[in-house]
């Protein structure tokens, strides 16, 4: 439209812009130009509403490999007929369960509302279980703390 008019009555684009704005009765002020660098500041600027998802999406795929990484040291420790439970056993056994209900919470049973409320509590209880792991350190299920790969059935 704007070539049409600018051609049909010899102007540039800027000029035959502002022809059909006044034409239409549409106000036009340059303060309220767009600059292409405005565009992708703007662009960048995420809403609460965003950011929320995006929280949410990292902590549902935080408890995801958390998940994972307990179902295969379930696996790999799993105890043999004639051998105990080793207590890497039993204390991924017990998080494998927990971690489960977390995520059932998020997903199922928490609203936004309620989550948004709780969020840094489950961030916590995630961290935790990571660094149980990462420490080497797990509990036996009756409240005793043990080195992991001490005791463990070979």
């Amino acid at each position: 439209v704007i070539d049409f008019v600018a051609n049909l009555y010899g102007l540039n684009c800027k000029e035959a812009a502002i022809k059909i704005a006044e034409d239409f009765g549409i106000p036009y002020q340059k303060e309220y130009r767009r600059t292409y660098q405005n565009v992708k500041i703007k662009e960048h600027i995420k809403s609460s509403e965003q950011i929320w998802q995006e929280q949410k999406k990292e902590l549902c795929l935080r408890i995801l490999r958390l998940h994972s990484m307990l179902r295969e040291k379930k696996i790999e420790n799993e105890p043999r007929e004639d051998s105990d439970w080793s207590p890497l056993f039993i204390s991924a056994v017990n998080d494998f369960e927990y971690v489960d209900y977390l995520y059932d919470y998020i997903i199922f049973q928490a609203t936004d509302e309620e989550l948004k409320h709780e969020i840094e509590n489950v961030r916590r209880e995630i961290e935790q279980i990571e660094g149980k792991y990462k420490s080497g350190e797990c509990n036996d299920g009756n409240g005793a703390v043990t080195k992991i790969g001490e005791g463990l059935a070979l």
